[in-house]
């Protein structure tokens, strides 16, 4: 990977990806929290889009790849959509991956983020409502993360 010569980091777009997976559990947790079961249809729609991701990365390349990208678009896609019934939000997940990360080349190839792609495909089925982050006290430790 090519860099800015004076940049040296040893993290990785994965590690990267990593830590926003982090800051946007931290965002839910307080969700969780007064709804325990919510975190059953997050997992839910984790493992659907990492199912669907390491087999059109086995497709592509015929071998395992980091699916970490695919769990940040359906942590953002999960918060960026609420009060879709489950079936929505997989349909927006299984559209993200495919179309919006897929399609284009696999990650880091898209011309649109593929969370937002699969937004916009949830938004042409259902009345979403924006603002859709409510303020926690957990972003500030959120925030402090997300800053390397």
């Amino acid at each position: 990977m090519n860099a800015f010569p004076l940049f040296r980091s040893k993290w990785t777009n994965e590690h990267i990806a990593a830590a926003v997976f982090i800051v946007l559990i931290l965002y839910m947790l307080p969700q969780w929290s007064a709804n325990p079961a919510a975190v059953f249809d997050f997992l839910y729609v984790l493992s659907i889009g990492l199912t669907i991701d390491v087999t059109a990365n086995f497709v592509r390349y015929k071998r395992p790849v980091c699916a970490v990208s695919a769990a940040v678009t359906a942590a953002i896609l999960y918060i960026l959509t609420p009060g879709v019934p489950l079936w929505g939000r997989l349909l927006g997940i299984i559209f993200a991956l495919l179309v919006g990360k897929h399609f284009w080349g696999g990650a880091g190839k898209n011309i649109v983020n593929p969370a937002i792609t699969g937004l916009l495909f949830v938004g042409l089925l259902f009345n979403l409502k924006f603002p859709a982050f409510a303020a926690t006290f957990l972003i500030v430790p959120a925030t402090i993360l997300s800053l390397p």
